[in-house]
């Protein structure tokens, strides 16, 4: 991973990436140029950045509505034992299931609950791969875009969904729910990516 800078020693090469997206002003990378390790280039917030695969993304000065809402959960968790986030069920709720329980797979539930806290249509379903079908696909990923991965086996029924947040040459940072059972960012392997969709 790349991002322009002026220097003698040219363009810095990315070797840690420390993303704060509750905060965005502390977003940070430190990196290597030329001979000269871990330099802090410093705030890149609404700068380019330039991936290995040559394509330019912006990382925009505010966050999409939608994943403004969800950074707001963050930390929200699934409680162990007996009985039931009452938060989480209201994501739950957002599909018209007042049935489910947090011991229910409810990664979808969370991303219709804040999609539709932001003024638009989710899919109304708790299956992940429901997302496939809603919006317009995207070839590139987009800050904030909704990423759909295959669990178990890709021919499997089941699937993950989260918000991308940013990506290494092999990996996809999603910022979402039912992650280790919490509202958080996680990282996944590009390998089980199926779609990327936006509104």
């Amino acid at each position: 991973m790349y991002v322009p800078f002026e220097s003698q020693h040219g363009a810095p090469q990315i070797t840690h990436l420390d993303v704060d997206i509750a905060n965005r002003k502390k977003l940070r990378v430190r990196a290597r140029i030329g001979s000269h390790d871990n330099i802090t280039l410093g705030k890149l917030t609404g700068k380019k950045y330039l991936l290995v695969d040559k394509l330019e993304m912006t990382m925009p000065s505010k966050p999409p509505k939608w994943l403004t809402i969800a950074l707001a959960e963050n930390g929200v968790r699934r409680k162990s034992g007996e009985g039931s986030c009452k938060r989480i069920e209201e994501y739950h709720q957002s599909i018209g299931r007042i049935d489910l329980s947090d011991k229910v797979p409810w990664c979808s539930s969370f991303l219709n609950w804040c999609i539709k806290a932001a003024g638009r249509h989710g899919t109304n379903s708790a299956a992940a791969r429901s997302w496939l079908n809603w919006g317009q696909a995207l070839e590139y990923p987009r800050f904030g875009c909704v990423v759909i991965l295959w669990r178990i086996s890709l021919g499997s029924k089941f699937g993950h969904v989260g918000f991308f947040v940013c990506e290494s040459e092999t990996q996809v940072c999603l910022f979402g729910g039912n992650q280790r059972g919490m509202v958080c960012k996680r990282w996944y392997s590009k390998r089980r990516i199926l779609g990327y969709r936006w509104p």
